[in-house]
């Protein structure tokens, strides 16, 4: 997103398999995007073992419970107008 105010980005899952380096499956450009809303979204690869992230140059995004990447058990929440985010880190299940 370029100057884009007011979006929520919620309840999708979203891959780019065309990406080689820098796989953004959101991405939110510049600061001049303000007061968007990210939540519950499905981050997902390029098939070639490049993990999704989420780029966020803007200012005042709020995050309501965000997975931060791939299979990502950190999950995100952070208020517009916070300078840092609350993050839950939960284990991974083990695997047999």
């Amino acid at each position: 997103m370029t100057d884009s105010d007011r979006n929520s980005i919620n309840g999708n899952v979203i891959d780019d398999t065309s990406a080689s380096t820098n796989n953004y499956a959101i991405n939110i450009f510049n600061s001049t995007s303000n007061s968007n809303y990210i939540s519950g979204n499905i981050l997902g690869d390029n098939g070639a073992g490049v993990t999704a992230t989420i780029n966020d140059a803007a200012t005042d995004t709020t995050y309501g419970g965000q997975a931060t990447a791939l299979s990502s058990t950190d999950i995100l929440f952070k208020q517009s107008a916070s300078t840092a985010a609350f993050q839950i880190k939960m284990p991974m299940a083990p695997v047999y």
